[in-house]
């Protein structure tokens, strides 16, 4: 997932949505939905539809 996203200067996917397992309360702005649906859409189109984890994932946006 994270090479789909290397276009990105600072992917949110890694920098506030991923990047721990042991996180909560995190708060994305309104402003940055469209960005992450950007790169949402980047990892759908650059992820094999074998990994269903990602495809769970993305599913739910």
């Amino acid at each position: 997932m994270a090479g789909a996203l290397t276009q990105v200067p600072s992917p949110l996917l890694i920098t506030r949505v991923l990047y721990s397992g042991t996180h909560s309360g995190d708060i994305l702005e309104v402003a940055d939905l469209p960005q992450l649906q950007r790169e949402i859409r980047m990892v759908r189109e650059n992820t094999e539809s074998d990994e269903v984890e990602v495809q769970r994932f993305s599913d739910r946006f």
